[in-house]
């Protein structure tokens, strides 16, 4: 098993672990945003996660979706755009 995270831009963070082949997803959020919701899909190993208050934006256009991808989220290379 292996163990990662990320801290998306609004403060959130992504934990992942991999675990057999598969990525299990945990979300701490962060301070006040307890109340959050979050989107979490794991599509061939890409995984995206959006905050509920950031979906619209995200929706919208206004927000780049890329931004909240997470290819190969445990892959250190990877995570450096992702913090």
């Amino acid at each position: 098993m292996t163990t990662d995270s990320v801290t998306l831009v609004t403060g959130d963070r992504v934990i992942v672990r991999r675990v057999a082949g598969k990525s299990l997803v945990d979300i701490d959020a962060g301070p006040g945003r307890k109340h959050i919701a979050f989107d979490t899909r794991v599509v061939r190993g890409e995984i995206t996660v959006v905050p509920s208050d950031a979906m619209s934006l995200v929706t919208s256009g206004k927000l780049d979706a890329r931004r909240w991808k997470k290819p190969s989220i445990t892959s250190r290379r990877n995570m450096a755009h992702c913090s």
